[in-house]
């Protein structure tokens, strides 16, 4: 058996080196292609996927982020979601996206996309649990307040989270609960409020 890069063939169960998990580490091409789109009609340039690509490289896309949100601030991350209607027109027979917006209600919306984001990211995960309207909130994430049919009201907290010691950036973070709002919205929320945490509740 042959051994790339020099790598001795006894070696092969080694660890991977960190070049090589980041060749691996992928964002959706559905996700960037979205946020492509908004940030350009807000002026921002930026790059998109290759239409038929099913995932990006997952170091262009934080780095688009995060130039945006150093020169522009989170809100227009935030606001990305809102062009869910038009990529759908855009894109009627995309499979992941086609279940995504058929959620029958806000908590269906999050439980699809628990369902799908081991393929939209290879490290980032939603972690979604009921709050009661006045509960302190630990940890990083964002409260959602709509009504989702759940016993706590509806209000629910949500943690997007990654890897022990390689969290999600606050980029990352905007765009995601950006597009969970609009997911939500779709699936019948009204009276939508959202409001960003940091860590102790602040």
């Amino acid at each position: 058996m042959r051994a790339a890069r020099g790598v001795r063939a006894q070696d092969a169960a080694d660890p991977p080196a960190a070049d090589e998990e980041a060749d691996r580490e992928f964002a959706s091409a559905l996700l960037v292609r979205l946020a492509a789109q908004e940030l350009a009609a807000r002026g921002a340039a930026a790059f998109g996927p290759t239409l038929g690509e099913a995932t990006v490289a997952l170091a262009p896309k934080r780095a688009l982020l995060a130039a945006v949100a150093h020169a522009r601030g989170l809100a227009p991350l935030l606001a990305v979601g809102r062009g869910l209607g038009r990529l759908r027109a855009e894109l009627p027979a995309d499979p992941v996206l086609r279940a995504l917006l058929r959620a029958a209600d806000p908590r269906d919306a999050f439980a699809r996309w628990q369902r799908l984001e081991r393929f939209l990211h290879s490290r980032h995960r939603l972690e979604v649990s009921d709050l009661p309207t006045a509960a302190a909130v630990g940890g990083t994430g964002a409260t959602m307040g709509a009504p989702t049919g759940g016993p706590a009201g509806g209000a629910v907290l949500v943690r997007h989270v990654g890897p022990p010691g390689a969290p999600p950036g606050a980029a990352e973070d905007a765009l995601i609960l950006g597009v969970m709002a609009e997911l939500c919205r779709e699936a019948g929320a009204v009276g939508l409020t959202v409001t960003l945490v940091g860590p102790g509740g602040a």
